[in-house]
């Protein structure tokens, strides 16, 4: 065995364990029990300890096949080909649902059920939704295909079945599924999730496969205006305003912080960035009144559980994968999102989820939450469903 480099190991005389369930890649082990029921599964892919069977690499030059799909594709796929071929097993299932090598494999591999998780909002910008590789193609879904994409929303799912041959169910997100439903908050508190990504610092454009989309100034103007504006809302109104950070490390922590800074002059606001387990985030989110986003899965998850979440989208040229909710198509603004962000649609926004019962909220929202993200508590409908596939 050689190690390569971080988790990676090239395994020379051992071949995997047989398995009725295969994940393409790492999901952690609690959410794995919690979709099937049992340990007894393993991966193709382990981030946490990436295995490379140099048996399955030497074996592509002895199966034509193989050697077809190596040339017609790329190697990952021929290497995963002959990794499920020797496995057999019922069914394999990924959370990288914007993987396209994953969509490549059912065609090669018909016995085989194949299954895909949606593990985040979808987009155009740099997602699955504006790869040229999938949405430029004629002839897509002889390429990409699998039994069933489990989807946050019926929405997204016509999106998918446009390009790749599948079926869908909407199930919302699958790890904010295992979190309760929980209203108790604490009084006049908001948060605000933040937009902080370390690979945007020191870029003056932002692309999307080779494409100019904006300048980083006008990608990021949104939070620039909205963090004066939110924190001077709450300290007239006299609301706690604490910064859900998103950085990933101490030292991003310690990056992040010095920008929100930056941008709210006072000091009347709290970061926090104590993310241990993935449960957490939503542990912590439930004891705010009010959620702040821009255009964070976070924020559509707590808002598929009732949440008083507001958004204030960004407003990009020719870009309506930034509108609220897209692909599903609603007004420019609503009672509690916008993308115009000033004193006034501040307030106004934030007004109404303050002064809003919450049973009054349930009410108006719960027509449009259904087409943002369900919430399936426990998962039962993906259980039930994957149970089917490899019964």
């Amino acid at each position: 065995m050689i190690r390569l480099f971080n988790n990676t190991r090239i395994v020379f005389f051992k071949l995997p364990k047989k398995n009725k369930i295969i994940f393409y890649d790492y999901i952690p082990t609690k959410i794995v029990y919690q979709i099937i029921g049992s340990k007894n599964y393993s991966y193709i892919f382990n981030y946490k300890k990436r295995d490379i069977y140099l048996i399955f690499i030497l074996l592509i030059f002895f199966d034509l096949k193989a050697i077809n799909i190596l040339f017609n594709e790329n190697l990952i796929t021929s290497y995963t080909y002959l990794y499920i071929k020797y496995i057999n097993p019922k069914v394999v299932i990924t959370s990288t649902d914007n993987n396209l090598n994953f969509y490549k494999l059912k065609k090669h591999l018909k016995n085989i059920k194949f299954a895909a998780i949606q593990g985040g909002s979808r987009h155009e910008i740099n997602d699955l939704f504006g790869n040229p590789d999938l949405i430029n193609r004629n002839d897509s879904k002889k390429i990409f295909s699998a039994d069933i994409i489990y989807t946050f929303n019926a929405e997204i799912g016509k999106l998918y079945k446009k390009y790749i041959d599948t079926n869908t169910i909407s199930i919302g997100n699958f790890k904010n599924n295992l979190t309760v439903i929980n209203n108790e908050y604490i009084k006049n508190s908001v948060m605000y999730i933040s937009q902080f990504r370390k690979s945007f610092l020191n870029k003056k454009n932002y692309y999307s496969y080779g494409k100019k989309v904006s300048t980083m100034k006008k990608w990021f103007e949104v939070e620039n205006k909205l963090l004066p504006i939110l924190s001077k809302y709450c300290e007239e109104h006299k609301l706690s305003l604490t910064i859900c950070g998103s950085a990933s490390n101490e030292e991003e922590k310690k990056i992040e912080k010095q920008l929100f800074k930056q941008m709210i002059k006072n000091s009347n606001w709290m970061y926090w960035n104590n993310k241990k387990h993935f449960l957490d985030v939503y542990k912590f989110a439930n004891k705010f009144e009010i959620i702040v986003c821009i255009w964070s899965t976070l924020g559509y998850e707590l808002f598929s559980k009732f949440k008083k979440v507001v958004f204030f989208r960004q407003n990009i040229k020719n870009r309506k994968d930034r509108n609220f909710g897209w692909p599903a198509k609603f007004d420019e603004k609503g009672s509690f999102y916008t993308s115009k962000i000033n004193i006034n649609e501040v307030s106004r926004i934030l007004n109404f989820a303050r002064q809003t019962k919450q049973n009054e909220w349930n009410n108006s929202i719960n027509f449009i939450k259904k087409k943002i993200m369900i919430h399936d508590r426990k998962n039962k409908i993906l259980k039930e469903s994957i149970k089917n596939l490899y019964d």
